[in-house]
């Protein structure tokens, strides 16, 4: 998660142009969504909208909003345990969400709105964490996604609070279809949680934070490979030394160390990792040459792991309308940096992201088998 929210600083310098990226916004409050119902309630009380029993609570219709209220009652004093804003609101200025997401809003434009630590949203087929914030016993802030596979269909940002008798949960959904936002609806806890049970709910979001088995490009398509891609299992390509390796991986399997003109070149393995080093004479390490990785969950660049699908790895990069499928240009002119390219062979497919480097061509390969991610490395081309 951390690689992601670096990731995501750095597309958005490049995408806007900016020296200093903007301050990111802070987590949904309670103070947001009271503010959401009391305006809700406001059009209510002066529209008088159609009352129907809800259970134990009462609902009240009106054109583009609908309230869930304790009582009967419509008037300022109302307790209000629910609000929505439908699509039929329109352009009514007093039905907006927090932040001025309306019921038209673009998912796009609903994400910005609110923080996100995850911007490839890299989670499970079902669900990904977009940010938590916060530890019990003070306030939790918490903001996810519910989706099937590619297709999302619900943003949740929550508050976690302590009330009597426990921990209180409230929060904003957003209903999405077809990548817009078609209800914005506010809901409040009725019965609170213990603190045990709290802590889980907030640990099972941790949990889903360290999946990655989908992972999702808003964009269309994607944006080349840059500089800070060139990383694997926090291993930075450009910086990487034999010591810092081990540091981060532990000692090696296995170390060979072969003679070149000039030097030498020293090749360390680790479970599922190789790392190959351009050496001077004298020992003294000149460069990484190489880092593939070919077993292991070992995060690449953008949330890639090793048993993705070729389509997921292709989204999160650049690439044209149409793709190669037999092989040829993503983008790019030719194999000038910087370049994207597919090689299709019998029964596997290459990917190249190549960038320039003070040391020449450097970039990304990936290798496909049936589909699926095989092998991935940084290295020098």
């Amino acid at each position: 998660m951390k690689r992601l929210t670096a990731l995501l600083t750095a597309l958005l310098l490049f995408l806007s142009g900016l020296a200093i990226a903007e301050a990111s916004p802070g987590a949904l409050t309670l103070a947001e969504i009271e503010s959401f119902n009391a305006a809700i309630l406001e059009k209510a009380v002066a529209d008088e909208p159609t009352l129907r029993k809800a259970g134990d609570a009462w609902v009240a219709l009106g054109q583009g909003y609908e309230l869930t209220l304790s009582s009967e009652d419509i008037s300022a004093d109302s307790v209000v345990l629910g609000a929505a804003v439908t699509l039929e609101a329109g352009q009514d200025g007093q039905l907006l969400g927090p932040r001025g997401v309306t019921a038209d809003s673009s998912l796009e434009d609903l994400l910005k709105a609110y923080p996100n630590d995850n911007p490839y949203l890299a989670g499970n087929q079902d669900s990904a964490v977009l940010y938590i914030s916060g530890e019990l016993p003070a306030a939790v802030y918490t903001g996810f996604v519910v989706r099937d596979g590619q297709t999302l269909s619900l943003v949740e940002y929550n508050v976690y609070h302590q009330v009597d008798g426990g921990v209180a949960r409230a929060g904003m959904q957003y209903t999405i279809s077809e990548g817009r936002v078609r209800a914005i609806r506010s809901f409040f806890s009725q019965v609170p949680l213990s603190q045990t049970e709290a802590q889980e709910a907030i640990g099972r979001l941790a949990s889903l934070q360290e999946e990655n088995s989908v992972v999702m490009n808003l964009g269309q398509p994607g944006s080349p490979l840059e500089r800070e891609d060139m990383e694997i299992g926090g291993l930075d390509f450009f910086d990487l030394t034999p010591e810092t390796a081990q540091a981060i991986l532990g000692a090696p399997e296995h170390e060979d160390e072969a003679k070149i003109s000039g030097g030498s070149l020293l090749t360390l393995q680790w479970p599922g990792v190789e790392a190959v080093f351009s050496l001077e004479d004298g020992g003294k390490a000149a460069r990484a040459e190489r880092i593939t990785i070919n077993s292991g969950s070992f995060d690449g660049p953008r949330g890639l792991r090793l048993g993705q699908s070729l389509a997921q790895a292709i989204s999160l990069f650049a690439h044209g309308d149409q793709l190669p499928v037999e092989g040829g240009s993503l983008y790019g002119q030719g194999q000038t940096p910087p370049y994207g390219a597919m090689v299709s062979g019998s029964g596997y497919v290459t990917l190249y992201y190549v960038i320039d480097s003070d040391n020449g061509s450097a970039g990304l390969v990936l290798t496909f088998m049936d589909d699926k991610l095989a092998v991935m490395s940084l290295t020098y081309l």
